[in-house]
């Protein structure tokens, strides 16, 4: 049985340790193919196997791999991967997610759009150029395109609480 806070335990990882998204790959013989990815990236092998075994209760598949970077340090933590590129096992776990995700959301329904269309044929799908303009698209706008100038700024006084900077003494609005 899955519980209601098992999802919502998982959407909150994934809005923070996780990553979906779509790739294009060109294949043999000319043939074009989009790859999607529900993949999460973590030192807690714990936490991977509690994801993993949620992605059972849901009938879904995922695969842990310890990530093979050389690191130059001896001393640091491994780090483990769960991951899968199959399309049927993102279009669920989206679906099963969705509702509780915040960050990932927008990108979330935009894949499960294009997911959706796959739904007919899982295994075998001509991708047309309308598919590929999406996964352009996609990865512009969600995959660090955006410009720190682009985002929106906080007041100082908002953030920093009593702090002194260059003379100036920031308070924040509840102080006043």
């Amino acid at each position: 049985m899955i519980y209601k806070t098992d999802l919502a335990w998982l959407a909150g990882i994934v809005d923070g340790e996780g990553c979906i998204g779509v790739y294009f790959q060109s294949r043999h013989h000319n043939r074009r193919q989009l790859t999607f990815v529900f993949q999460i990236v973590n030192t807690s092998f714990i936490m991977i196997q509690a994801i993993q075994e949620i992605s059972f209760k849901l009938g879904i598949d995922l695969r842990i791999n310890k990530w093979k970077k050389s690191f130059s340090s001896k001393s640091r933590k491994p780090v483990w991967v769960i991951s899968t590129r199959r399309k049927k096992s993102v279009y669920y776990l989206l679906k099963a997610i969705k509702p509780y995700l915040r960050n990932k959301a927008q990108e979330a329904d935009e894949l499960m759009k294009i997911l959706k269309i796959y739904q007919k044929h899982w295994w075998y799908y001509r991708v047309t150029d309308k598919d590929l303009e999406f996964a352009y698209q996609f990865r512009r706008n969600y995959r660090g395109e955006k410009s720190l100038l682009d985002l929106p700024r906080a007041e100082p006084s908002l953030i920093l609480e009593g702090v002194e900077t260059s003379g100036e003494k920031y308070t924040s609005l509840n102080n006043q």
